[in-house]
């Protein structure tokens, strides 16, 4: 299944919807032109797009496509997801209802009031791409009894600077793992690869977004996976 934008989108798919982003409604022929690729090639990768809601098409002869502003392609993204899950499992017999639970997260408070809650239950690993502003104690106090009863607590945060140098350091000093990176437009939780929670997010909308948890570990897994590969290319604390 895709995921977000740069995170795990191919190359070429990466430069249509930026192309798109810079100049506004394209037609298949004219992204191929520019970008000197065949129009088959722009369709295959429109169609990944489309599907993770970055792209939509217009109305209009020859068809035209155009891209979704970031912030609310992740709240697309989002929608897709659900409704994806719920007509694949709700047809799916074999699946029990307790395989599968999904619950919207309206704002960041909302998510850091579930991750409180959540994160009693963690066992083995916590894996976070925070947004890198300040968080409550009583999130700091979850995190620090996990990694007293042996769970590894591992954070990218989007915005690193003067503003929350301090703050950050209090998280490496409880033994949360941190590192940074650019902004990747999501807020990602997961939980033993069981349980991830999901939430849009852009430097612009600062604290606001929209988001869903889910509850089931084959999604959970692939998104661990998302975070293991954006943990690769993040920096060090020291490096910044």
């Amino acid at each position: 299944m895709p995921t977000l934008q740069d995170l795990s989108l191919p190359a070429q798919a990466r430069s249509i919807y930026k192309l798109l982003l810079r100049q506004g409604s394209l037609t298949a022929n004219e992204l191929g032109e520019q970008l000197m690729i065949f129009p088959n090639a722009v369709y295959r990768s429109i169609e990944t797009l489309k599907k993770i809601g970055c792209v939509v098409e217009e109305d209009c002869y020859p068809v035209k496509f155009r891209a979704i502003a970031p912030s609310e392609s992740v709240e697309r993204f989002l929608l897709l997801s659900r409704e994806g899950f719920l007509s694949t499992f709700s047809a799916n017999e074999r699946t029990k209802k307790e395989d599968l639970s999904i619950n919207f997260i309206k704002d960041r408070d909302s998510l850091l009031e579930k991750y409180v809650e959540d994160v009693k239950y963690a066992e083995h690993e916590i894996n976070l791409i925070v947004s890198g502003h300040e968080l409550p104690a009583e999130v700091h106090y979850e995190n620090l009894k996990a990694i007293k009863r042996g769970v590894k607590v591992r954070a990218i945060v989007q915005n690193f600077g003067k503003f929350n140098a301090e703050e950050i350091k209090n998280w490496e000093e409880i033994g949360v793992e941190v590192r940074h990176s650019a902004s990747v437009d999501i807020r990602l939780v997961t939980i033993d690869r069981k349980m991830i929670h999901l939430l849009s997010y852009s430097e612009q909308e600062g604290l606001s977004g929209l988001g869903v948890k889910f509850a089931y570990a084959p999604f959970a897994e692939m998104m661990t996976q998302v975070f293991e590969d954006k943990w690769a290319e993040s920096q060090s604390l020291l490096e910044g």
